[in-house]
């Protein structure tokens, strides 16, 4: 029933979450303590049951602190990447003539994805009074996809309208080939120009972004997702990993006695293996044993507060 609650509270608010989690702790410590200290051989206990199994608690110790510390280099050079990639992928495309302009800006960010912004420019040496026209998007076929309305009124000198009544994921706002600033009618304090055409120039998209999105970001070991990006982190496990198969892998020699040469190669990389395989027996032989001084040590900090 308990475990229930705590999953729906998790659920529902991980603040909550969070508090729960440190209360308990806080009350688990304080009861721990307050024995602890009400018993005068306790305290000294209880040191001595640490004093014992330091060497694995300082390892254990040692390897989370690497641990957070690899993860937040990984974490900030796989998130610098991303954004320096980002920053190359910024497209501005403008059209203009004496009188008026048009600026399309696409341009990504890590959090928040493409965005597209829209503006029309006065480029007149006074008011413009009214704009009337729309924005048409082609593709490379020349087939017109979308079109947005455009009406402006009373653009003043060196102003910027920002167009927002368009739908900024659709297909052909990420896919098109050039677009067509056609103006039905434009009229300043002075004049009235019609039928005016700004074409863009041709951009191609790459979809690279989109299509290899996991070698800019990773937050997944496995299937459990973590809040730090590991790509450079899972970039160097791929070096070490081809590194090693390098190390044991066969070389072939082009030298009189061939195979005697061989031999002698041979005898190397079986030499070479057995080191790697002696030292991750070892590494995993000391993990064991860093587990089960640590669980031998909560055991006895068990014992000594229940007895007392």
């Amino acid at each position: 029933m308990a475990d229930h609650i705590l999953i729906f509270i998790k659920e529902k608010s991980k603040f909550f979450y969070l508090l729960i989690l440190i209360g308990a702790l806080i009350f688990v410590l304080f009861n721990g303590v307050k024995v602890i200290f009400t018993h005068d051989a306790a305290i000294f206990q209880f040191a001595f049951i640490v004093f014992k199994h330091i060497l694995s608690l300082s390892t254990v110790i040692i390897l989370v602190i690497v641990t957070m510390l690899l993860l937040r280099h990984s974490n900030a050079v796989s998130n610098e990447r991303e954004q320096d990639y980002l920053e190359r992928q910024d497209v501005h495309i403008e059209v203009d003539n004496d009188i008026v302009g048009l600026e399309i800006k696409e341009y990504y960010t890590r959090y928040t994805g493409k965005h597209v912004d829209i503006r029309v420019k006065n480029l007149y040496h006074g008011s413009i009074v009214s704009i009337k026209g729309t924005l048409n998007f082609y593709t490379y076929e020349n087939d017109r996809i979308y079109s947005i309305p455009i009406e402006i009124d009373n653009l003043f000198l060196k102003q910027n309208y920002k167009v927002s009544d368009f739908n900024p994921k659709h297909r052909a706002i990420n896919s098109f080939a050039y677009y067509e600033f056609y103006i039905k009618e434009l009229k300043t304090e002075t004049n009235s120009f019609k039928d005016i055409r700004l074409v863009s120039r041709r951009i191609i998209h790459t979809w690279f972004y989109e299509l290899n999105m996991k070698q800019f970001s990773d937050h997944f070991i496995g299937k459990l997702k973590v809040r730090y990006n590991l790509v450079w982190l899972k970039e160097k496990r791929i070096r070490i990993r081809s590194w090693i198969r390098f190390f044991c892998s066969k070389q072939v020699y082009r030298v009189e006695h061939k195979p005697v040469v061989e031999f002698f190669e041979l005898m190397f990389r079986i030499a070479k293996i057995t080191m790697l395989v002696v030292f991750f027996i070892l590494v995993l032989l000391g993990l064991m044993f860093v587990i089960y001084d640590l669980s031998s040590m909560i055991i006895e900090i068990t014992k000594l507060l229940i007895s007392k």
